[in-house]
């Protein structure tokens, strides 16, 4: 005999809600396998949880071009890109800086 009443409908209500994400070190590879896209999602998630926005951003395209998951990312995939390409341009400025610190630093000895 199944729960029913209150308890029963609550007990289903609690288990409806209840969804545990992949583990990232278990994607797909294909849909026979489950479902990719939450692997990707899974990964994209990792990567970003370790503050690597490029490699989140490459698991991001591997996305079905077109989908619905592929059309809901794409702006924050577009800032993420902005992101990395600001932090690439402001490493370049700090070695930049290093660099011209050095040089001077030695000019004055």
């Amino acid at each position: 005999e199944g729960r029913a009443g209150l308890a029963g409908q609550l007990l289903g209500m609690l288990f409806a809600k209840l969804s545990v994400p992949p583990s990232p070190d278990a994607v797909p590879t294909s849909e026979a396998e489950g479902s990719v896209t939450d692997g990707i999602l899974s990964l994209a998630r990792k990567y970003v949880q370790m503050g690597d926005l490029e490699k989140a951003v490459q698991e991001l395209d591997r996305l079905k071009q077109g989908g619905q998951v592929a059309y809901v990312v794409k702006d924050w995939k577009s800032k993420a890109m902005d992101r990395v390409s600001t932090e690439r341009a402001l490493k370049v400025i700090k070695l930049e800086c290093a660099l011209l610190n050095k040089d001077v630093v030695g000019s004055e000895s």
